[in-house]
């Protein structure tokens, strides 16, 4: 399998994988077989991994168009992991993460001098059956 690494740092989120939003139907189901996250930071580094779709017709009706607020479900897989110095964790070890294509999916670091390396593989389905294997950062 081919992995496309990504680069993060800071303690914004990253969007690894682009979802779509909750007021549209859902088409496809995403299969993540791999997440790899390498500590490249001189200490040890606290990571979130998660799942979050925004809904947008639900921020619309309660926030109007406010850019800061938003109506969200978020599921985590990892929080407040701590990875030493010099290790990598493997989130999916054995187990794949699978849902419809309304959710991204989330690195977050806790502080913003830390960074890491986040190799991810996965497969996209269409809900009808057809399959395409996709690498994306």
């Amino acid at each position: 399998m081919e992995y496309v690494r990504k680069n993060i740092s800071g303690s914004e989120a990253v969007k690894v994988i682009r979802g779509i939003d909750l007021d549209k139907d859902a088409t496809k189901i995403n299969k993540i077989t791999k997440c790899l996250i390498a500590n490249t930071y001189t200490a040890d580094v606290t990571v979130d991994v998660y799942l979050e779709a925004v809904d947008n017709a639900a921020t619309n009706r309660k926030y109007g168009s406010s850019l800061g607020d938003k109506v969200a479900e978020t599921f985590y897989i990892i929080k407040q992991i701590v990875i030493p110095t010099g290790v990598s964790l493997e989130v999916f070890d054995g187990q794949s993460c699978t849902a419809d294509n309304r959710y991204s999916f989330y690195v977050k670091l806790s502080a913003a001098a830390e960074t890491v390396d986040v190799l991810i593989d996965y497969e996209s389905t269409n809900i009808v059956g057809n399959r395409t294997v996709r690498n994306q950062y």
